[in-house]
């Protein structure tokens, strides 16, 4: 029963990030097929293309650089460590950093998450010894945060869900706004 609500919690998690990284009339793509949403609410398309798949277990180099689409974040993953993590728990932090992320903007606005001068808030999210530990700079705001999760959640489901560091930046200004860790909890 707990695995079947576990099932039922990713594929929510799944939806959920898709909602918010595809608003109306933007492409998705991956390296198989293409889904395009037209702004007139019409069926999505979906079409594959050519290009071979990366095999799962090819991890990208260390460190790695992602732009996340349709933001001005970028998050540098590095240090991928074995043995990998459970994919369901990551999901589970995961999803437990979004919902706070969108509460947190719900309740009080997109302010600034740790305005102290040095840093003195850590943001940390546990599951099934898994935790996701974010320490964010003192200019970095919720929904850069919400960004970033996007991209871990776009990174994990696209590479590995291993133990690994991770960095976030503006993209344009290469301001840091923070750094964390997916890790097992100890």
């Amino acid at each position: 029963m707990a695995f079947v609500a576990r099932l039922a919690l990713i594929s929510l998690f799944y939806k959920f990030c898709l909602g918010i990284a595809t608003p109306p009339g933007i492409l998705l793509s991956n390296s198989n097929t293409d889904v395009s949403v037209n702004p007139a609410g019409a069926k999505p398309t979906l079409s594959l293309n050519k290009s071979l798949p990366i095999p799962l277990n090819a991890l990208p180099s260390d460190p790695y650089t992602y732009l996340v689409p349709d933001s001005g974040i970028l998050i540098e993953f590095s240090r991928y460590r074995n043995p990998s993590l459970v994919l369901l728990s990551v999901y589970a932090v995961l999803l437990e950093a979004a919902n706070q992320v969108n509460d947190e903007i719900r309740r009080g606005g997109d302010r600034v998450i740790n305005p102290a001068f040095p840093p003195t808030t850590q943001l940390e999210y546990h599951s099934d010894g898994v935790q996701l530990v974010f320490l964010p700079s003192y200019i970095c705001k919720w929904s850069n945060w919400g960004v970033g999760v996007r991209g871990i959640t776009d990174f994990v489901m696209r590479y590995t869900s291993r133990r690994l560091n991770f960095e976030v930046h503006d993209a344009t200004t290469k301001v840091h706004l923070g750094w964390g860790y997916l890790d097992r909890l100890l």
